[in-house]
């Protein structure tokens, strides 16, 4: 699945349900198949059963792309999650919130970049906050760079949830504020 050989990938599958190792149940949709693949960590296969059902028109349940997008956070494709997220929100398609909860932590782990800070944004001013500790962790990512701007943007964002931020995060803020002399946003840190 990982290379996409349609071929083989269609043989395996015959052959599990002439064994009886899967059911021919299972595969009058895709939706099932998904998200068992997904459930066992089969990464590749659930992709590859997920595109296939869209390519040949198979209206996928809400709880496939949910786990989908659970999937791709679990094993580290973050720009596949992104774009499923963008899917998923044009779409109207409702997934649980732990997916979305899944999404912001694994947003929290990479690279700081201007897409991946616009959506932390979108999905904490939606309410879906990942734990406060990798949301400042994410925010000291970007400090580190000097990027205050996005810095200030995401305090805000934070803030207006009233989540508290963390004590590494408000020191290396303040430092900056106050090197910068802009005193008063430091203090504005410690209301």
């Amino acid at each position: 699945c990982e290379f996409g050989e349609l071929s083989v990938i269609d043989m395996v599958l015959r052959t599990m349900m002439e064994k009886g190792f899967v059911s021919r149940d299972m595969f009058l949709g895709y939706d099932n198949v998904v998200v068992k693949l997904c459930e066992l960590g089969k990464i590749y296969a659930a992709e590859f059963m997920f595109k296939r059902a869209q390519i040949e028109g198979f209206k996928l349940k809400d709880s496939a792309f949910g786990c989908m997008l659970s999937a791709y956070c679990k094993g580290g494709k973050v720009n596949e999650a992104i774009e499923l997220y963008r899917v998923i929100l044009k779409e109207n398609i409702f997934v649980l919130q732990s997916c979305y909860q899944e999404l912001t932590d694994s947003l929290c782990t990479e690279k700081p970049r201007e897409d991946i800070i616009q959506l932390l944004m979108d999905l904490i001013n939606r309410g879906f906050n990942s734990s406060v500790s990798n949301i400042f962790k994410f925010m000291i990512k970007l400090a580190r760079e000097q990027r205050w701007e996005e810095v200030e943007c995401m305090r805000s964002v934070t803030l207006q949830d009233n989540v508290v931020p963390a004590s590494g995060f408000c020191s290396l803020v303040a430092s900056h504020y106050c090197s910068s002399r802009t005193v008063d946003s430091a203090l504005l840190l410690m209301v």
